[in-house]
């Protein structure tokens, strides 16, 4: 039997469904060691899930209408690459190079939620 994920990427209709379900990986050359933030201005939890080494399969919830710094073991996680690639509803990102300088961030990817 083959797996949800392969039947759907077999047709049209799985595909864009899929690309609904996923968001897209922050697409840009910018530093290493950037914190992500999640910006949730829906009326309901969402769920974020990181592929990202070394956060890959790790999950988040962010409550509704929150803004939060995703952390790990009480600190911000940061990418080891230039970008961040995440399962999550569909959202926009956008960069900000002085969100949380100084505080273990080299920038910041913001994910938003509307």
């Amino acid at each position: 039997m083959k797996s949800i994920t392969t039947r759907m990427s077999l047709t049209l209709v799985g595909v864009a469904a899929a690309a609904v379900l996923a968001a897209p990986a922050a697409q840009a050359d910018y530093p290493r060691g950037a914190c992500l933030v999640v910006e949730n201005n829906r009326s309901k939890a969402v769920e974020i899930t990181v592929k990202n080494r070394p956060y890959s399969g790790k999950k988040w919830t962010i409550d509704k209408f929150t803004h939060s710094v995703l952390t790990m073991n009480g600190k911000k996680i940061t990418n080891p690459d230039t970008g961040w690639l995440i399962n999550a509803p569909q959202g926009e990102w956008r960069y900000e190079s002085g969100k949380y300088a100084g505080q273990g961030c080299n920038g910041t990817w913001i994910f938003r939620l509307a």
